[in-house]
């Protein structure tokens, strides 16, 4: 499934998204289970408070889609892990003006459950995790919609991959 959103943002934000996607070939999305049957969300010590997410990286140039899921996984929830299953794809047209700026988000569900998440590398700056259901994931999502000015476009371009995937779960549960 792919999803194209297109999403009115300020102009540092779209060239800030300009640079990155000039050095990245987009970004995976990691769900993870947990052992209560949850998803796996984080914050960083830099968020404003009460920020969780689903984790995210990016997919470096030369790299496929799966091959950056399986790195990243691994960085930022301390095991390998398998796919079960690409939920999809968000592609997000970023717009100021007459000015854009696509980027695509894979996002990819885990085979394996994961009982205390631990990131591998301290420069992710992750400072704890929470498991959450399909509805933790649409609040999440509500909280990152809402957050200040200086996070606003960054979390209004976060909020929709959990949207996303509380509606794929709902209907894989179904």
């Amino acid at each position: 499934m792919i999803a194209t959103l297109k999403i009115p943002t300020s102009k540092s934000f779209l060239e800030n998204m300009r640079a990155r996607v000039s050095e990245t070939g987009g970004e995976v999305v990691i769900v993870a289970s947990g052992s209560q049957n949850g998803i796996w969300l984080h914050t960083k010590s830099f968020y404003p408070p009460k920020t969780y997410r689903l984790p995210t990286g990016r997919i470096n140039p030369c790299e496929t889609p799966e091959a950056a899921f399986h790195r990243e996984i691994l960085e930022e929830l301390g095991k390998p892990a398998h796919i079960r299953l690409k939920l999809g794809v968000l592609k997000y047209i970023f717009e100021n003006g007459s000015e854009c700026v696509e980027f695509e988000s894979h996002i990819f569900l885990a085979a394996e459950t994961f009982q205390h998440p631990h990131p591998i590398n301290p420069e992710e700056s992750i400072s704890q995790f929470i498991e959450t259901d399909a509805a933790g994931l649409r609040s999440a999502a509500a909280q990152l919609s809402r957050l200040p000015d200086d996070w606003r476009d960054w979390g209004i371009f976060r909020a929709p991959a959990h949207i996303f995937t509380a509606d794929r779960l709902e209907e894989l549960d179904k």
